[in-house]
């Protein structure tokens, strides 16, 4: 697992890792990661991992706006993942356009 999350930092720029687990299959724990701007869902159980979901990521189109940048701003990396410990599907992300969102 860790050599298989190794070799996608190299290949892929992931920002931030974190495990979760899926609220259909409380047993079931899944890695999330967060590949510049966008949030994968991965099920490590297979053989070979296996994407399971892939969710948006973030943007403030609010800020982009004032410092005439919108592009740039639109679309920010995330920067950190963390999962609450007493729901495990639940978990927040972090941006560089200074935003959090919630997952479920």
């Amino acid at each position: 697992m860790l050599k298989m999350l190794s070799q996608w930092k190299n290949k892929w720029n992931v920002r931030a890792v974190a495990w979760a687990i899926a609220r259909s299959e409380p047993t079931h724990p899944v890695a999330i990661v967060a590949i510049s701007r966008v949030l994968y869902i991965v099920d490590l159980f297979p053989d070979q991992p296996t994407v399971i979901g892939r969710l948006r990521g973030h943007g403030d189109v609010s800020t982009s706006r004032s410092n005439g940048n919108f592009f740039d701003s639109l679309f920010q990396d995330i920067t950190s993942i963390s999962v609450n410990p007493y729901y495990p599907y639940l978990f927040l992300t972090t941006s560089k356009d200074s935003t959090t969102r919630m997952y479920d």
